[in-house]
Protein backbone atom coordinates (compact mmCIF):
# COMPACT_ATOMS: atom_id res chain seq x y z
CA UNK A 1 0.00 0.00 0.00
CA UNK A 2 1.28 3.64 -0.84
CA UNK A 3 2.47 6.33 1.67
CA UNK A 4 -1.06 8.45 0.87
CA UNK A 5 -3.21 4.77 1.24
CA UNK A 6 -2.38 4.58 4.34
CA UNK A 7 -2.42 8.36 5.01
CA UNK A 8 -6.32 8.29 3.64
CA UNK A 9 -7.17 5.25 5.76
CA UNK A 10 -6.16 6.76 8.89
CA UNK A 11 -8.08 10.07 8.05
CA UNK A 12 -10.73 8.23 7.15
CA UNK A 13 -10.39 6.18 10.50
CA UNK A 14 -10.13 9.64 12.79
CA UNK A 15 -12.98 11.47 10.91
CA UNK A 16 -15.73 9.58 12.46
CA UNK A 17 -14.77 10.86 15.40
CA UNK A 18 -15.35 14.74 14.42
CA UNK A 19 -18.88 15.17 14.42
CA UNK A 20 -18.87 13.05 17.86
CA UNK A 21 -16.39 15.20 19.75
CA UNK A 22 -18.20 18.73 18.21
CA UNK A 23 -21.81 17.09 19.09
CA UNK A 24 -20.19 16.55 22.23
CA UNK A 25 -18.87 19.78 22.81
CA UNK A 26 -22.18 21.81 21.72
CA UNK A 27 -24.23 18.39 22.88
CA UNK A 28 -26.49 21.67 25.36
CA UNK A 29 -27.26 23.79 22.88
CA UNK A 30 -28.38 20.76 20.44
CA UNK A 31 -32.03 20.66 19.22
CA UNK A 32 -34.13 17.76 18.56
CA UNK A 33 -32.88 17.56 14.41
CA UNK A 34 -28.99 18.13 15.21
CA UNK A 35 -29.18 15.95 18.54
CA UNK A 36 -31.07 13.07 16.40
CA UNK A 37 -27.64 13.71 13.86
CA UNK A 38 -25.32 13.80 16.61
CA UNK A 39 -27.23 9.81 18.01
CA UNK A 40 -27.08 9.35 13.87
CA UNK A 41 -23.22 9.15 13.67
CA UNK A 42 -22.35 7.45 17.57
CA UNK A 43 -24.58 4.68 16.58
CA UNK A 44 -22.76 4.16 13.34
CA UNK A 45 -19.98 4.16 14.61
CA UNK A 46 -20.53 1.80 17.08
CA UNK A 47 -22.33 -0.85 14.95
CA UNK A 48 -19.47 0.10 12.37
CA UNK A 49 -16.43 -1.13 14.97
CA UNK A 50 -18.58 -4.38 16.51
CA UNK A 51 -19.18 -5.56 12.28
CA UNK A 52 -15.22 -4.90 12.30
CA UNK A 53 -14.76 -7.08 15.32
CA UNK A 54 -17.32 -9.83 14.11
CA UNK A 55 -15.42 -9.83 11.05
CA UNK A 56 -12.56 -10.20 12.77
CA UNK A 57 -13.55 -13.50 14.56
CA UNK A 58 -15.16 -14.82 11.13
CA UNK A 59 -18.73 -14.09 12.59
CA UNK A 60 -21.56 -13.18 9.93
CA UNK A 61 -22.12 -9.44 10.35
CA UNK A 62 -24.89 -9.69 7.64
CA UNK A 63 -27.43 -8.21 10.97
CA UNK A 64 -24.92 -5.43 11.44
CA UNK A 65 -25.16 -3.87 7.75
CA UNK A 66 -28.93 -4.40 8.02
CA UNK A 67 -29.19 -2.42 11.16
CA UNK A 68 -26.81 0.39 9.86
CA UNK A 69 -28.56 0.94 6.93
CA UNK A 70 -32.52 0.58 8.70
CA UNK A 71 -31.14 3.43 11.37
CA UNK A 72 -29.41 5.52 8.05
CA UNK A 73 -33.28 5.66 6.93
CA UNK A 74 -34.88 5.91 10.05
CA UNK A 75 -32.62 8.59 11.76
CA UNK A 76 -32.49 10.64 8.11
CA UNK A 77 -36.26 10.57 7.65
CA UNK A 78 -36.42 12.13 11.84
CA UNK A 79 -34.00 14.66 10.61
CA UNK A 80 -35.54 15.96 7.87
CA UNK A 81 -39.14 15.66 8.97
CA UNK A 82 -38.51 18.38 11.53
CA UNK A 83 -36.21 20.32 8.94
CA UNK A 84 -39.20 21.00 6.62
CA UNK A 85 -41.52 23.12 7.62
CA UNK A 86 -44.48 22.36 4.53
CA UNK A 87 -47.13 20.22 6.10
CA UNK A 88 -47.45 18.75 2.86
CA UNK A 89 -43.90 17.94 2.46
CA UNK A 90 -43.90 16.27 5.82
CA UNK A 91 -46.78 14.20 4.90
CA UNK A 92 -44.25 12.65 1.67
CA UNK A 93 -41.93 12.25 3.72
CA UNK A 94 -43.19 10.39 6.60
CA UNK A 95 -45.14 8.05 3.74
CA UNK A 96 -42.63 7.18 1.73
CA UNK A 97 -40.64 6.63 5.45
CA UNK A 98 -43.05 4.45 6.25
CA UNK A 99 -42.60 2.03 3.06
CA UNK A 100 -38.59 2.36 3.12
CA UNK A 101 -39.09 1.00 6.96
CA UNK A 102 -41.73 -1.96 6.05
CA UNK A 103 -39.39 -2.89 3.39
CA UNK A 104 -36.13 -3.00 5.07
CA UNK A 105 -37.55 -5.13 7.97
CA UNK A 106 -38.75 -7.60 5.47
CA UNK A 107 -36.33 -7.84 3.64
CA UNK A 108 -33.83 -9.97 5.57
CA UNK A 109 -36.19 -12.57 5.96
CA UNK A 110 -36.91 -12.61 2.00
CA UNK A 111 -35.72 -15.62 0.00
CA UNK A 112 -33.23 -14.22 -2.90
CA UNK A 113 -31.81 -15.81 -5.15
CA UNK A 114 -28.31 -16.12 -6.29
CA UNK A 115 -28.27 -13.60 -8.77
CA UNK A 116 -30.10 -10.89 -7.24
CA UNK A 117 -27.44 -11.96 -4.16
CA UNK A 118 -24.53 -11.03 -6.40
CA UNK A 119 -25.76 -8.13 -7.74
CA UNK A 120 -25.02 -4.21 -6.49
CA UNK A 121 -21.88 -5.86 -3.93
CA UNK A 122 -23.80 -8.64 -2.03
CA UNK A 123 -26.91 -9.21 -0.13
CA UNK A 124 -27.21 -5.27 1.58
CA UNK A 125 -26.94 -3.58 -2.15
CA UNK A 126 -30.59 -3.34 -3.22
CA UNK A 127 -31.73 -2.27 0.50
CA UNK A 128 -28.69 -0.10 0.43
CA UNK A 129 -29.58 1.34 -3.30
CA UNK A 130 -33.03 2.08 -2.22
CA UNK A 131 -32.12 3.68 1.21
CA UNK A 132 -29.99 5.81 -0.23
CA UNK A 133 -31.94 7.10 -3.10
CA UNK A 134 -34.75 7.81 -0.67
CA UNK A 135 -32.28 10.32 1.75
CA UNK A 136 -31.00 11.97 -1.36
CA UNK A 137 -35.06 12.68 -2.31
CA UNK A 138 -35.41 13.77 1.24
CA UNK A 139 -32.74 16.46 0.59
CA UNK A 140 -34.18 17.53 -2.29
CA UNK A 141 -37.35 17.92 -0.87
CA UNK A 142 -35.86 19.88 2.28
CA UNK A 143 -34.04 22.40 -1.01
CA UNK A 144 -37.66 22.75 -2.28
CA UNK A 145 -38.82 23.74 0.98
CA UNK A 146 -36.12 26.24 1.82
CA UNK A 147 -37.48 27.62 -1.86
CA UNK A 148 -40.81 28.07 -1.07
CA UNK A 149 -39.69 30.26 1.68
CA UNK A 150 -38.08 32.64 -0.20
CA UNK A 151 -35.96 33.20 2.93
CA UNK A 152 -31.93 34.47 2.61
CA UNK A 153 -30.01 31.68 3.83
CA UNK A 154 -27.03 32.28 6.55
CA UNK A 155 -25.04 29.54 6.64
CA UNK A 156 -23.70 30.30 10.08
CA UNK A 157 -27.22 30.07 11.47
CA UNK A 158 -28.32 26.73 9.78
CA UNK A 159 -26.70 23.76 10.80
CA UNK A 160 -29.55 22.03 8.47
CA UNK A 161 -28.15 23.32 5.24
CA UNK A 162 -24.66 21.84 5.89
CA UNK A 163 -25.71 18.44 7.50
CA UNK A 164 -28.18 18.47 4.67
CA UNK A 165 -25.59 19.23 1.93
CA UNK A 166 -23.26 16.20 3.25
CA UNK A 167 -26.21 13.76 3.41
CA UNK A 168 -26.73 14.33 -0.16
CA UNK A 169 -23.40 14.47 -1.16
CA UNK A 170 -22.15 11.31 0.51
CA UNK A 171 -25.35 9.12 -0.83
CA UNK A 172 -25.03 10.67 -4.33
CA UNK A 173 -21.48 10.08 -5.07
CA UNK A 174 -20.91 6.38 -3.44
CA UNK A 175 -24.20 5.28 -5.37
CA UNK A 176 -22.46 6.69 -8.77
CA UNK A 177 -18.91 4.84 -7.34
CA UNK A 178 -20.82 1.86 -6.73
CA UNK A 179 -22.74 1.63 -10.30
CA UNK A 180 -19.36 2.61 -11.78
CA UNK A 181 -17.50 0.00 -9.89
CA UNK A 182 -19.83 -2.57 -10.76
CA UNK A 183 -19.48 -2.41 -14.47
CA UNK A 184 -15.43 -1.76 -13.87
CA UNK A 185 -14.41 -3.99 -11.68
CA UNK A 186 -15.25 -6.81 -14.77
CA UNK A 187 -13.12 -5.61 -16.46
CA UNK A 188 -10.20 -4.19 -14.90
CA UNK A 189 -10.39 -5.86 -10.73
CA UNK A 190 -6.91 -3.95 -10.26
CA UNK A 191 -9.48 -1.06 -9.53
CA UNK A 192 -10.78 -2.26 -6.47
CA UNK A 193 -8.23 -0.72 -4.56
CA UNK A 194 -8.58 2.93 -6.29
CA UNK A 195 -12.20 2.58 -5.97
CA UNK A 196 -11.17 1.91 -1.92
CA UNK A 197 -9.57 4.97 -1.91
CA UNK A 198 -12.56 7.24 -3.56
CA UNK A 199 -15.25 5.69 -1.09
CA UNK A 200 -12.76 6.39 1.83
CA UNK A 201 -12.32 9.55 0.69
CA UNK A 202 -16.00 10.51 0.10
CA UNK A 203 -16.40 9.54 3.38
CA UNK A 204 -13.93 11.92 4.97
CA UNK A 205 -16.53 14.81 3.25
CA UNK A 206 -19.21 13.08 4.85
CA UNK A 207 -17.89 13.29 7.98
CA UNK A 208 -16.12 16.59 8.34
CA UNK A 209 -19.73 18.57 6.70
CA UNK A 210 -21.76 16.62 9.37
CA UNK A 211 -19.22 17.64 12.25
CA UNK A 212 -18.92 21.29 10.80
CA UNK A 213 -22.94 21.35 11.03
CA UNK A 214 -23.44 20.13 14.18
CA UNK A 215 -20.29 23.10 15.27
CA UNK A 216 -22.39 25.41 13.55
CA UNK A 217 -25.35 25.28 15.62
CA UNK A 218 -25.82 28.18 17.12
CA UNK A 219 -25.08 28.85 21.02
Amino acid sequence: MPWWGKLIYFIGALITLFPILTGLYRIKHLDRKTLSVFIWMCSMLLIELYSSHQSSLSINNSPSGHLMIFLNALFGCYFFYFAVDSAVLKKVILGSELCLLLYLMINPFLILSPSSIRAMNGPHGIPMTIQAYALMVWSFIYFVDLLQKEQVLELSQSPEFIIAIAILFYFGTTQFVQLFQEYVMRHIREMRFVFRYVDISIMIVYYFLIGIGLWNRKL
